[in-house]
């Protein structure tokens, strides 16, 4: 059986346009994400062992990471899980 789990309806769980503008907003980010964490999967299923290239690839995605990540904050976005504690940290 289908829960609302405390919506109206259905149709309340759907993301309003307010929410579907965050996440374009925060796509670059998404996506600079996604490729840490293919390029962090390659260097842990290296066989027999990663090679520097993978090395490489890990830490080129992790610096897009932050720069996009920072690009976002300059702008003013709020991020989940970033504004908190990487501010602190700046």
């Amino acid at each position: 059986m289908f829960s609302t789990h405390g919506f109206e309806s259905a149709d309340d769980m759907e993301p309003s346009p307010e929410d579907l503008a965050a996440i374009e907003a925060e796509m670059p980010l998404i996506e600079a994400e996604g490729e840490l964490v293919d390029a962090e999967i390659r260097l842990l299923t290296a066989d027999p062992a990663p090679l520097p290239l993978d090395w490489k690839r890990v830490r080129r995605a992790e610096r897009r990471v932050l720069r996009t990540a920072l690009a976002l904050l300059a702008a003013g976005a709020v991020i989940e899980g970033w504004n908190d504690s990487h501010r602190a940290a700046a």
